[in-house]
């Protein structure tokens, strides 16, 4: 097995890491909606799965992706690819996003539906709930788009 294949699985293997898990989230968050006593435990859950499984494998990713540009047996400049370059501002976009807005707006549900959240609560909570739908929505199309893009290579030559 070469280097360049080694990497590229390992790259891949992380995608996995990071990325499947998140489509498991609307399936438990529709359950948790017909029972909200179990909202707080849905909400920490995912965030355990995020913190200490995706987040590590959204890390290291990038630093693989990038050591398969420069370990690459193509004699294509990958730099010049719009469909990589394309890929990685989508990422660097969708990892910010996560990390800035998603985050934040998932431990403040934590903190609200902490308890028996106070009924002056419940529209913040409603709103957040939204805009993290919202939000992993958004996040769950730009992975389709980046695999997408990872695959097909528009313009690009195929990957053999």
């Amino acid at each position: 097995m070469s280097l360049f294949t080694l990497v590229l699985f390992l790259h891949v293997a992380l995608a996995i890491v990071a990325f499947g898990a998140s489509f498991g989230f609307p399936f438990i968050f529709s359950l948790a909606a017909k029972e909200p006593a179990h909202l707080n435990f849905a909400l920490r859950a995912t965030e355990a799965v995020v913190s200490r499984l995706m987040t590590p494998a959204f890390v290291v990713m990038p630093f693989l992706g990038l050591w398969l540009i420069y370990i690459s047996p193509f004699q294509w400049d990958l730099w010049r690819s719009e469909w990589l370059v394309t890929s990685i501002g989508i990422y660097t976009a969708a990892f910010f996003y996560g990390a800035l807005v998603q985050g934040p707006v998932s431990k403040r549900l934590i903190a609200l539906t902490g308890g028996q959240p106070k009924p002056e609560d419940l529209p913040e909570i409603q709103r957040l709930a939204k805009r993290a739908q919202i939000g992993g929505m958004l996040l769950g199309i730009a992975v389709i788009v980046i695999a997408l893009l990872m695959v097909w290579k528009p313009g690009g030559q195929p990957v053999t």
